[in-house]
């Protein structure tokens, strides 16, 4: 195997994109708004906003990304730094989005409540005032408890993708950093896929898109 650099793919990055699009789509129409207006629960929409199936791809595309850079090569960064870095690309958007959130609690600009009974979406929307704002929980939670698989203080529920983000990634990387673990890597990526599954079945599809890009260099 050689040990240059397999060039960035843009059509990956794209799809990404669209995937991350999507489920935008789909929490601004089918999940809000599908109780009230049932038009949104057709078969077509149902195929083009399936937010399981979108948050699926994206993981998979992350896990076939982040292996394939780094798959069969010598002179991989130190998985520290790899680590740290991969982190910090995390934490950036999620510090911008949790402060977005603070600042509207803080001002009494959260609708999330008084919202719900109209759409009825009242278990769902709940989850958006069930925290007192404060600066330090705010903080803390952007910058550990966002990683916890149970977690309290929820500032954005939808930050529930960056578990599987962080502790996907540290498992792919620590499985590509070094080619002498490949064939034992196979079973941990496995494992890994096993047992994010059982905490969220789509989660299980990170390490699934390593496998794919271990076996595409074999």
């Amino acid at each position: 195997m050689s040990d240059t650099v397999a060039p960035r793919l843009a059509a990956l990055d794209g799809l990404r994109g669209w995937a991350a699009l999507l489920v935008v789509v789909f929490h601004m129409s089918w999940e809000l708004f599908g109780t009230v207006f049932p038009s949104f629960h057709v078969p077509l929409l149902a195929g083009l906003l399936n937010g399981d199936l979108t948050v699926s791809i994206f993981f998979a595309l992350s896990g076939y990304v982040l292996t394939r850079h780094r798959w069969g090569r010598n002179d991989n960064p130190n998985i520290i730094s790899t680590l740290l870095r991969r982190y910090m690309r995390l934490e950036l958007p999620i510090l911008a989005s949790v402060a977005v959130v603070l600042v509207l609690m803080l001002l009494g600009l959260n609708f999330a409540a008084p919202i719900g009974p109209l759409i009825h979406r009242v278990e769902w929307l709940e989850t958006f005032t069930a925290v007192r704002p404060d600066i330090d929980t705010a903080i803390r939670f952007a910058t550990v408890d966002v990683y916890k698989f149970v977690r309290l203080n929820e500032y954005n529920p939808f930050l529930w993708t960056m578990t599987i983000e962080l502790w996907g990634s540290v498992m792919v990387l620590a499985a590509s950093q070094w080619p002498f673990v490949q064939r034992l890597a196979i079973i941990g990526l496995f494992a890994g896929a096993y047992y994010l599954g059982k905490f969220n079945p789509v989660g299980a599809c990170l390490p699934a898109g390593a496998l794919l890009a271990m076996l595409e260099s074999w």
